[in-house]
């Protein structure tokens, strides 16, 4: 599946390391995600953005559907909620596989906390010995640390 506008799709089997400083966003107007993972996913540094789609809605920053994303650090911003409210900036896709996850070891997340995980699934994205602390008030961001 290819996905219209998507930066990043990782398949199966594939990994893909982001390093950087960079900001990445996904195109306005249209279905888009900045990355799309059904392969493996780490991402060192750089801003994540996504646009919005044709009726307004902001679509996921990162989406999991059957991949492993382990986040050490970044910043990962959706533009707007979607119309239930929910930043997705963390989404696995809800009929979920097995071996989807995300891992989040750093980065700084506006309007949205990993410990909070996934808006369908729930959960924790923060790992084990880390902890997401609220940092700023306008906009709310949330950046994980170690313990």
């Amino acid at each position: 599946i290819k996905y219209e506008g998507t930066v990043f799709q990782v398949n199966e089997g594939a990994v893909l390391t982001i390093n950087g400083d960079g900001t990445i966003n996904g195109a306005d107007g249209i279905d888009s995600k900045t990355v799309i993972a059904t392969g493996d996913v780490i991402i060192n540094g750089g801003t994540f953005t996504c646009g919005v789609d044709a009726d307004d809605y902001t679509n996921s920053v990162i989406y999991s559907d059957g991949g492993q994303v382990t986040i050490n650090g970044g910043y990962f911003a959706a533009k707007k909620p979607y119309t239930n409210g929910w930043y997705y900036v963390l989404n696995i896709q809800n009929n979920v596989k097995d071996n989807t996850k995300f891992i989040v070891y750093g980065g700084d997340f506006e309007n949205y906390n990993p410990s909070t995980g996934d808006d369908n699934l729930k959960g924790n994205f923060v790992a084990d010995g880390y902890e997401s602390l609220k940092i700023s008030n306008d906009p709310t961001v949330y950046r994980v640390v170690k313990q």
